[in-house]
């Protein structure tokens, strides 16, 4: 069966119900992607992965952390 589906998980609910020799952790099975949208997979999970990191800018060059400096006002 060929289609586009909202909800993989599903998809992989019923395909398992055929066929019990298979994994049925949806986290085993392949999913097809374009090759071109590798790197746009690939940032997203970065993106999601990295979280808020706090990157200072160093306009000084100086290696330093000068902006846990700055007082609060």
């Amino acid at each position: 069966m060929t289609g586009i589906f909202e909800n993989p998980e599903e998809v992989a609910k019923l395909s398992c119900e055929d066929n019990e020799e298979e994994s049925c952790d949806i986290l085993d099975k392949d999913f097809p992607l374009e090759e071109a949208l590798v790197p746009v997979l690939i940032e997203l999970c970065v993106k999601e992965l990295s979280g808020a990191v706090y990157r200072p800018e160093d306009n000084r060059n100086n290696a330093s952390d000068d902006l846990s400096n700055t007082p609060v006002k």
